[in-house]
């Protein structure tokens, strides 16, 4: 689930003990896109379907993040999407990129919307600046 060069990168630290695996970026632009009481929308359905309906949402989003598009899918937690540009192949559009796609993720969960019959409510911040990535745990990276 990491992006290629940052698993030889992990390869090769591998052997090293306690090494940490980190790298600052001197600009960039995250994005987090949280649904807003996407639960209550499903609470009479099964489980199951939930979990169908909201992996739908989330691959639709996913189709809009590619590398060769400069958007890095970072990751989902729940009802949290997180995205970056700049990042792990840095860029100086990063933020005009970042904010593309968040208005094509809006125009995507319309359509979305409309096709399942259900309102989304949704919150979009983005951040644009230095970070300090890294991969963090040894069975299950984050």
């Amino acid at each position: 689930m990491l992006p290629k060069d940052i698993i030889k990168w992990v390869k090769s630290m591998a052997q090293v003990k306690d090494a940490a695996i980190a790298h600052k970026y001197e600009s960039c632009s995250i994005t987090f896109i949280k649904f807003v009481g996407i639960h209550y929308l499903f609470e009479n359905q099964p489980t199951v379907e939930v979990i169908k309906t909201i992996n739908k949402l989330y691959r639709r989003i996913d189709r809009l993040t590619d590398p060769m598009h400069l958007v890095e899918k970072i990751k989902t937690v729940g009802d949290v999407y997180m995205a970056a540009s700049g990042i792990p192949s840095p860029n100086n559009l990063h933020a005009v990129i970042i904010n593309d796609f968040c208005f094509d993720v809006v125009e995507e969960v319309r359509r979305f919307s409309i096709r399942y019959k259900v309102k989304l409510s949704f919150k979009i911040g983005i951040s644009s600046g230095p970070i300090v990535a890294g991969v963090i745990g040894k069975n299950k990276f984050t």
